[in-house]
């Protein structure tokens, strides 16, 4: 609906969703006392975690503030409701066989089922964002799992994401029945899809293929112009040629 308007009306529309979701009666029939501020401030202090893996204690804390007394028995079951109306969905880390020992990460990364539902919370403009790289990047990658689970889900498929205990980390992976696996690192211009690159060739590089498959496909998903497949056989994809 908001893909072909302009940037206020799809903010404008955003926000009403933001505020419909908030003073809404998703609560009924649940034994907690909806409180219209608490979810707002859930809303806000997901939006500021996007896309990372902070812990729900830390969500808690950004909720609380200095004066907050939400206990996490309350933030969890409120969470519990707001994945139950499909508000946020969140990217499990994928757990792959991997020819070293090192272990996995198994925290789930943060998201909404659309970013623009962050923006909205936060209030922040298409202007603002592109003056905060990093805040730009986080709802880009967003985004982009977001789009990968529109477009994965007709093929029975799933998102997650990859991350070792050394940092190591692929942004997307998408699988498929059958054991059909491919790697999606995403990036902001191409100044670091040579960065995406390196990532998802250590990754390919890592996997235990005699216990599984190799991977169908890597790409690094990107806001440039241009599709092209490199001679590593990495695909470099703009999000405007997703859905192709």
């Amino acid at each position: 609906m908001s893909i072909n308007d302009n940037s206020r009306n799809a903010s404008r529309r955003a926000s009403q969703y933001v505020k419909a979701i908030v003073n809404s009666d998703f609560f009924k029939g649940e034994n907690i006392k909806k409180d219209p501020g608490k979810v707002q401030r859930i809303i806000e202090a997901i939006s500021r975690n996007i896309s990372t893996t902070a812990n729900k204690e830390t969500i808690r804390k950004d909720v609380n503030g200095d004066e907050g007394t939400m206990t996490d028995v309350t933030l969890t079951d409120y969470l519990c409701l707001m994945e139950r109306i499909l508000l946020i969905e969140n990217l499990p880390a994928w757990n792959p066989h991997m020819r070293s020992r090192t272990r996995l990460a198994k925290t789930p990364k943060w998201h909404f089922t659309d970013p623009s539902i962050a923006t909205a919370a936060l209030r922040v403009s298409s202007d603002a964002l592109l003056m905060d790289y990093n805040a730009f990047g986080l709802l880009f990658e967003s985004l982009c799992v977001r789009d990968l689970r529109v477009y994965s889900q007709p093929l029975d498929g799933s998102v997650s994401y990859f991350r070792n205990k050394n940092g190591r980390e692929v942004d997307i992976i998408v699988e498929l029945p059958g054991g059909k696996w491919g790697a999606v690192e995403v990036k902001l211009g191409s100044d670091y899809i040579e960065e995406g690159v390196k990532n998802l060739l250590w990754l390919r590089d890592n996997v235990d293929t005699k216990r599984m498959e190799q991977p169908s496909f890597l790409m690094v998903l990107t806001t440039g112009r241009f599709s092209y497949r490199r001679p590593d056989g990495v695909s470099v994809v703009s999000i405007g040629c997703l859905r192709d």
